[in-house]
């Protein structure tokens, strides 16, 4: 009876644990209080595009490749 109960748990969380995290979610919600006026995630707004101020610098370009190596003469 116990291998079937654990069976049925991998079962019903799956590969993942968002099953799990899910019921916890329902079971103890967080604590954290929650600001209506700010929305979840970034708040950095880009910048109105400007044609006449120009970007940032582009990167310097890479250096070519190396000159193969001298040896000196033959003998």
């Amino acid at each position: 009876m116990r291998r079937l109960l654990l069976l049925a748990c991998l079962v019903l969380a799956g590969c993942s644990t968002a099953p799990v995290a899910g019921f916890l979610d329902n079971c103890f919600p967080s604590r954290a209080k929650v600001d209506p006026e700010k929305t979840p995630g970034v708040d950095v707004k880009p910048a109105p595009f400007d044609p006449l101020r120009p970007g940032p610098p582009a990167p310097a370009p890479r250096p070519g490749p190396l000159p193969p190596p001298d040896f000196g003469p033959n003998p």
